[in-house]
């Protein structure tokens, strides 16, 4: 039994157990097959998400399933609070699927439907492009946290953009930072505004927008790069 394994085991190997190799696939195959299924169903906006249990095969996650589970995503569900529910789920539904297929009482059935495939992300993605429309860019924060992390400029510096939330309206330029009112401010973006909850300046600790607004004469009215 493998989870996040990461590689594909060769025929040689898949071969040895009599009752093959199982993997535990954070997705509801076969969307979102490959190495970010987690990242990739936030990413896509998906309302649900789950676990598959699955015998391994010589393609990338393309094995017959034996069990699956339907996870809701949260609207304020990052990538990391999502694999927690989904490890959980994940043994759970594993525990009460081994003994089912070590008695027989199992028969895999082929992954119906359009596959979709993900891939590994990179560090340069989490840089935010402000052209973007802001329910996107809020989806990109929740699903690169912790890692890659989305990040923009600030005098120099990154700045971790660690926490949003997506306004409609605006018409101003993307990147221009924006009073709302009770010491909230927003980032314009290509379609709405971002609302900026909690960041974390390059050597600084993690805080909340207001609190950092305060501390940084002539936040208003910059424009962060895109």
């Amino acid at each position: 039994v493998v989870a996040a394994y990461g590689q594909i085991l060769p025929e040689e190997v898949l071969a040895i157990p009599p009752f093959g190799c199982v993997n535990v696939h954070p997705s509801l195959l076969p969307r979102h097959r490959g190495p970010a299924p987690i990242q990739a169903a936030i990413l896509a906006g998906d309302e649900y998400t789950g676990v598959s249990i699955m015998l391994m095969d010589k393609g990338v996650d393309s094995g017959p399933i034996l069990s699956q589970r339907r996870v809701a995503i949260d609207p304020e569900d990052t990538a990391e609070s999502l694999t927690r529910k989904l490890a959980e789920v994940g043994a759970q539904l594993l525990e009460e699927t081994l003994p089912l297929w070590l008695s027989r009482s199992i028969t895999p059935r082929p992954q119906q439907g359009d596959a979709t495939y993900t891939r590994l992300l990179s560090k340069e993605e989490g840089e935010i492009d402000w052209r973007l429309p802001a329910p996107e860019i809020w989806r990109r924060v929740r699903a690169f946290q912790p890692w890659p992390g989305c990040y923009t400029r600030w005098q120099g510096k990154m700045l971790k953009v660690l926490e949003v939330l997506p306004l409609p309206g605006g018409q101003a330029q993307p990147g221009l930072v924006i009073p709302l009112g009770a010491g909230q401010i927003g980032i314009q973006t290509g379609d709405g505004v971002l609302r900026l909850l909690r960041v974390q300046l390059e050597g600084r600790r993690a805080m909340t927008a207001e609190e950092f607004v305060r501390g940084q004469r002539g936040l208003i009215g910059a424009l962060l790069p895109s």
